[in-house]
């Protein structure tokens, strides 16, 4: 009876601990520097040993060329986001950009932050909602800071 009462209390301490985790825990990845991972809108990435996180906040422009047959354009366009950036405890948001072919990396601090690709592609009269846009992203570090 006694090793029963002590179950339910360490399954309600558990419960408890769980409960409490919140929502941005849960939407937050661990990556390491000079690695290309994906990132989901309103997800957080933390550098693996560094005191950095990234977030993309907003989409500002999806200007991209539809990807079908009846589209003729005479740019491939653009994806601008805005991120949230913290460094040692230091909130700033940022313009991270996307070009087909054109490297435009954001460089904060020591850190070089690349948008190597958009999902999904543009379709002509589709709507592409928040939510399902995922970031290819790579974070390295410069040996210049500016």
């Amino acid at each position: 009876m006694k090793n029963l009462q002590t179950l339910a209390i360490i399954l309600t301490s558990f419960l408890s601990i769980e409960s409490c985790i919140s929502d941005d825990m849960l939407n937050t990845k661990s990556v390491s520097i000079n690695e290309t991972f994906t990132l989901e809108f309103q997800q957080e990435a933390n550098l693996t040993l560094e005191s950095f996180q990234i977030k993309i906040i907003d989409v500002i422009e999806d200007s991209r060329c539809p990807m079908n047959d009846r589209a003729n354009c005479f740019w491939n366009g653009q994806v601008r986001t805005e991120v949230e950036i913290t460094i040692e405890g230091q909130m700033v948001n940022k313009e991270l950009m996307f070009r087909f072919g054109k490297n435009t990396p954001l460089i904060y601090g020591e850190y070089i932050i690349e948008l190597e690709s958009v999902i999904p592609e543009n379709q002509i009269d589709e709507m592409i909602e928040l939510k399902d846009y995922i970031f290819e992203i790579k974070i390295s570090k410069s040996e210049n800071q500016y």
